[in-house]
């Protein structure tokens, strides 16, 4: 991935494969969704995962799918955590487990429109990503989160 060219050239063949091979692989009752090589694929129960997966890996030795099975009817995929409810999907901010708050301090030295602008985008990406009944908890994470770094009340609303 050294040169600028890798990453596109990444892509364009992952397309390839995706309007070819993969497309004559995946049942069409499945839903598969790409974010560089990020994929989400949701598939019926009575989907055998692992065969599947082993004809994904045939064609290209280069390029090896693993899976995660969802736990508690929950899947992260990216920074975003899909919820399986009884009639719909939910979805809130996803956070790894070695997640650490190290964000920028109060009283660091960097600008206030710095500050201002990194509560603003976790702000955002909570209305961006979270399902309206997981909002109010998102917005409470992220307030204990910059007053755990000494932000200012103001800062913060």
């Amino acid at each position: 991935m050294g040169s600028p060219l890798s990453g596109p050239l990444a892509c364009m063949y992952l397309e390839i494969l995706e309007a070819g091979p993969y497309k004559n692989i995946l049942p069409q009752e499945c839903t598969y969704l790409r974010y560089i090589d990020d994929v989400l694929l949701i598939c019926p129960t009575r989907t055998n995962i692992q065969s599947l997966t082993e004809k994904l890996n045939k064609i290209d030795k280069h390029i090896q799918f693993t899976y995660e099975e969802e736990e508690n009817e929950s899947l992260p995929f990216l920074d975003v955590r899909i919820k399986r409810e009884p009639t719909q999907l939910t979805f809130s901010v996803y956070r790894k487990p070695t997640y650490k708050n190290d964000l920028i301090h109060f009283h660091s030295h960097h600008d206030s429109t710095i500050k201002m602008s990194t509560v603003i985008g976790f702000f955002l990406r909570a209305i961006r990503i979270c399902s309206p009944q997981n909002l109010v908890n998102e917005y409470d994470k992220i307030r204990q989160s910059f007053e755990e770094l000494k932000y200012l009340e103001y800062f913060i609303k």
